[in-house]
């Protein structure tokens, strides 16, 4: 592991500086399109497998992502070349700036490409990513007439898809400050939810396999209809272990299931290990795993609200020196907020879920439905302003 470990980090070490010693001038690059990202300024489309020329060498690399304001009519899964000029990310000019070198580094892009025009070389496309792709666009559209309670929708929309175009500044800023933005990253809890509910159903009615055929591959589907973010690729590891374990009559075990989707993630991009939500997303999952119940069998007790308490506690001991450590800021009431926050998602995840499903047969059955979410959101943000009007909100 070790010496795969090193020729796996000294490739991208080679990519890396041969993206970052090409200037920034017009390029041409050719891939296959993996992702389509709506932003407020256009649309991202990410690109692997790619061969990026400009007139001295070419270069090859596993992604890069292509901005553009224009709205190509590409589908996931057609090739295309690129003819436009490649932009490096900056540097942080101070200590503690937001690096954004740094921070797409953590996600395995060197560079990116401003694009001037787009020409699709292969036309064939996936119609299972492009079908999800789709599905996401109309959720995203309905949640805009579903959410009813001072427009809710963009939080709906980075909790159960994990898309932050519509989400407000100040509700991000305000969330991150009271420290509860782990909600807007798609989680072991949204998957617990879908892929756990769905499996227990059907097990009420058939054989292990069959519920596992069907459970896995919805749970994939969320993910790519996600974005397949780093939490959400631990939590799917994790969870299609959890059910392989059951059909097989394995025990499964949480520490080799964490290492296995912490060696998936460094195989893909070794660089990962710079990136907060990396360090967050198994810092939580191995504080539950392997501190909690240290701390439990010390205090010995059947209470369940210092169960709770030293649940939240020990989560908060393990993130605290990573908030700290990417954002130069403790959020002091974090503990006490949680307590709230994390019970009540469950409600917010399930009433956004049902009531985007219900609004396909009745739309206004779907946004009574999805109400109680809302009205839940509404309380954190009513919780977060109280808090932060203390002058020790944040350290």
């Amino acid at each position: 592991t070790l010496i795969m470990g090193f020729m796996l980090m000294s490739n991208e070490i080679t990519t890396r500086n041969h993206i970052y010693d090409l200037k920034e001038n017009t390029v041409i690059v050719q891939g296959k399109i993996y992702k389509i990202e709506n932003t407020a300024f256009g649309k991202n489309i990410y690109l692997k497998g790619v061969e990026v020329e400009n007139g001295e060498k070419n270069v090859s690399v596993k992604r890069i992502f292509v901005n553009t304001e224009k709205i190509p009519n590409v589908k996931i899964g057609n090739i295309i070349k690129v003819r436009g000029k490649l932009r490096q990310f900056e540097e942080a000019a101070n200590k503690g700036n937001f690096d954004s070198r740094k921070y797409y580094l953590s996600l395995g892009f060197y560079g990116k490409i401003e694009a001037g025009t787009i020409e699709i070389i292969n036309s064939n496309y996936s119609g299972i990513r492009q079908g999800l792709y789709e599905l996401r666009m109309e959720i995203i559209e309905r949640l805009e007439k579903l959410s009813i309670i001072n427009n809710k929708n963009g939080i709906i929309g980075a909790i159960i898809l994990g898309d932050k175009t519509d989400l407000d500044s100040d509700i991000k800023e305000l969330y991150s400050v009271s420290g509860i933005a782990h909600i807007l990253a798609i989680s072991g809890l949204h998957i617990s939810f879908i892929g756990m509910a769905i499996y227990r159903l059907l097990r009420r009615r058939f054989r292990f396999l069959f519920s596992a055929a069907v459970s896995i591959p919805v749970v994939l589907s969320f993910g790519i209809m996600s974005g397949f973010g780093i939490s959400t690729i631990r939590a799917i590891i994790m969870f299609i272990l959890k059910i392989m374990g059951e059909v097989l009559g394995r025990k499964y075990d949480a520490i080799t299931a964490i290492s296995l989707a912490g060696l998936v993630l460094l195989v893909q991009n070794p660089f990962v290990v710079c990136n907060s939500g990396f360090q967050m997303s198994f810092g939580a999952i191995i504080a539950i795993v392997l501190i909690l119940p240290i701390v439990e069998e010390i205090l010995n007790t059947d209470n369940k609200i210092i169960k709770v308490l030293s649940a939240n506690f020990t989560i908060s001991l393990v993130m605290n020196p990573i908030l700290a450590w990417n954002y130069y800021e403790l959020p002091t009431f974090s503990f006490l907020l949680n307590i709230v926050v994390v019970p009540l998602m469950s409600v917010v995840i399930v009433s956004s879920i049902v009531g985007i499903f219900c609004s396909c047969i009745m739309f206004g059955f779907g946004k009574i439905v999805i109400f109680p979410g809302c009205g839940i959101l509404e309380l954190y943000t009513f919780l977060c302003n109280i808090i932060n009007k203390s002058s020790v909100a944040s350290i």
